[in-house]
């Protein structure tokens, strides 16, 4: 099978960003999860796909704890990375 001139196999596990879509989440849902998360001024520089990371560790039950520790890494990688 070929995806956009690409070989794909249909057994190897799914690419990292469609794995964030595997989740409960609506599409409405993602959009409101991602204006909270960016509503907060430090959160800004952090990249889309890591915020969507942050959305379906919520969805899938992670903890405030987890979730503030994961956000905090975010931060700091967003920081170094400019």
């Amino acid at each position: 099978m070929c995806r956009l001139g690409m070989e794909w196999d249909p057994k190897a596990p799914p690419a990292p960003y469609m794995s964030l879509l595997l989740t409960k989440v609506t599409v409405g849902e993602y959009i409101e999860s991602l204006n909270n998360f960016y509503s907060e001024p430090l959160n800004r520089p952090i990249e889309v796909l890591f915020a969507m990371n942050w959305i379906r560790l919520k969805a899938n039950g992670a903890s405030e704890v987890e979730l503030k520790a994961y956000e905090a890494r975010l931060r700091t990688l967003a920081v170094k990375g400019q």
